[in-house]
């Protein structure tokens, strides 16, 4: 292999293994933004729906993250109890697409199962089951 394939190879390995450390960073900087949110004392419904985006944007950076899932159950408790109507559907969305992107983040699978328990969507508990065993 000449020298000019290798130092190619050499920065494009750099450059991705850079990539997933941007994209940890961004998790973090989003997760951020979501717990500044949930710690205030009352929150707008505008600023509620602000945070599950930022989770949102946190597990697609970084689908493992069980940070992020417990966030999400924390902005889930504070918007039932703000009166928050779409909590519960902004939550099963942001759950459902964490557990469709990562095969090993169990405690988005669980929290998906309880919120889907809860509203008693016995079908969608089926179909992750289906999907949960093809994983396995």
């Amino acid at each position: 292999m000449d020298l000019l394939k290798k130092t190619l190879l050499i920065s494009l390995a750099a450059s991705l293994s850079a990539c997933g450390f941007a994209r940890e960073k961004a998790a973090v900087y989003y997760l951020l933004k979501a717990e500044k949110i949930i710690s205030q004392k009352s929150s707008a419904p505008a600023d509620i729906e602000k945070a599950y985006g930022f989770i949102d944007k946190a597990l697609s950076n970084a689908p493992d993250s069980e940070r992020a899932v417990a966030l999400l159950e924390e902005l889930g408790e504070k918007a039932y109890k703000g009166g928050f109507e779409r909590g519960g559907e902004f939550e099963t969305a942001i759950l459902k697409k964490a557990v469709e992107a990562s095969e090993v983040n169990l405690p988005a699978a669980m929290a998906l199962v309880t919120v889907l328990g809860e509203r008693g969507d016995v079908p969608s508990i089926r179909e992750l089951s289906r999907l949960l065993e093809t994983r396995s």
